[in-house]
Formats: structure tokens, C-alpha cells, sequence
């Protein structure tokens, strides 16, 4: 009799120990861990939409730069027209020194070391007539914030009177990549230049002579 007291006893005291309360403290840890799990997952998530959005914009901003490397009119477009206000293609958005000139030529070239730069020419009015502005620029890269960086600029003059100048879409040289060429008709007479992209990113224009 004694011994079957003993065992129920012994079962009592087994259910009491299974049904123990927990240890608070070992609760309140558990409870943190949970809290740092959620604030860590938020946190990740912020930033994946902060870095997706950055190089959502570069994206834009690098299909903007693409649009005025793969720039082309047709050969008989009027680019200029000293009768006509001058507007610039949409693509010159991302240039950061665009201006409201007519812009002649927008295209990549890649000089004889193998340096790819966007080229542009625009026609500027100056004191002594008309001349090309020309320059290059460093393309951007994927990486957020990445621009267009300005290099070498120069100034080509080429007519003394702007009456009657037309000059006409810029064509990129599809067998010299370093290479671009610009036909102008001054005063009734066709003229024509070569332009070209050096190792040191500085755009030379010349006149042709035949």
C-alpha cells in the first residue's frame, strides 16, 4: 500500500514539472529575438527599394545617354537653318551643358586608341560669324549616379555671315569610328568638313578641300 503511494506521488510530481510556468526571462529573449528578426527583414527591404530605385534612374539616365550615342538624321536633314529658330533633339536632355543651339551632330565615336566618347557639335553665333562647337564626353556607367563627364570643347569657325547658311545632319563614318563628317551650304555653295576623335578626347574639324 505504502508502495502505490509512492508511485502516484511520484506521478503527481512528474505532471507538476511539465506543467511548470515558463522561465520569463527565457520568454522576454525569445520575444527580442522575434523583434530583431522583423526589424532586420524592414530594414533589408528599405534598402533593396532605395538600391532598386537609384538604379532604376540609371537606368533612364543611361537610355537617354544610348538614344544620343546611336543619334542619326537622315544625310538631307536641315540640322541648321539661320532663317529658323533652333531647338535641340530631345535625346540632348542628358548633356550637362546642353544649350539651346542647333545641334549638327550627336553620336559616339571611338578614337584610334579605342576611347569610346559621345560627340557632339553644335552651330554657336559668335562676333565673328558662325562657328561648330564641338565636344566629347566620358559616358556614363551603370552605377547610380554615374553622368556624362565633360571633356576637351573647341571652336571651329567657318562662315562670316550667317545669311543663307544651312548645315545639314552630321554623318557618323561607318568604316572610321574615329571619324564624322558635316556638309553646310553658304551663300548658294556646298562645303564640306571632316571631323575626327583623338586619343586625348579633343574633336578636330576641318574643312575639306577638293
Amino acid at each position: 500500500m505504502l508502495t502505490f503511494h509512492r508511485h502516484v506521488e511520484q506521478e503527481r510530481g512528474a505532471h507538476e514539472l511539465l506543467y511548470a510556468p515558463r522561465d520569463r526571462s527565457a520568454q522576454g529573449r525569445q520575444g527580442l529575438s522575434k523583434l530583431s528578426w522583423r526589424v532586420f527583414w524592414v530594414a533589408l527591404f528599405a534598402l533593396a527599394l532605395a538600391t532598386g530605385w537609384r538604379f532604376a534612374k540609371q537606368a533612364q539616365y543611361l537610355y537617354w545617354q544610348h538614344a544620343c550615342m546611336t543619334y542619326q538624321q537622315p544625310t538631307n536633314a536641315v540640322a541648321f537653318d539661320a532663317q529658323l529658330a533652333q531647338t535641340p533633339p530631345k535625346e540632348a536632355r542628358v548633356l550637362p551643358d546642353r544649350t539651346n543651339a542647333a545641334y549638327v551632330f550627336i553620336h559616339e565615336r571611338k578614337s584610334q586608341s579605342g576611347a569610346r566618347r559621345l560627340v557632339t557639335v553644335h552651330v554657336d553665333h559668335q562676333y565673328i560669324g558662325l562657328s561648330f562647337i564641338s565636344t566629347s564626353y566620358t559616358p556614363a556607367t551603370i552605377q547610380p549616379k554615374s553622368v556624362l563627364v565633360i571633356g576637351p570643347g573647341r571652336s571651329m569657325p567657318f562662315t562670316a555671315s550667317a545669311a543663307g547658311v544651312k548645315v545639314y545632319a552630321g554623318q557618323p563614318d561607318a568604316r572610321d569610328e574615329s571619324h564624322f563628317t558635316i556638309r553646310a551650304l553658304d551663300a548658294g555653295k556646298s562645303r564640306n568638313y571632316d571631323g575626327w576623335l583623338g586619343d586625348d578626347g579633343v574633336v578636330t574639324i576641318e574643312e575639306r578641300r577638293d
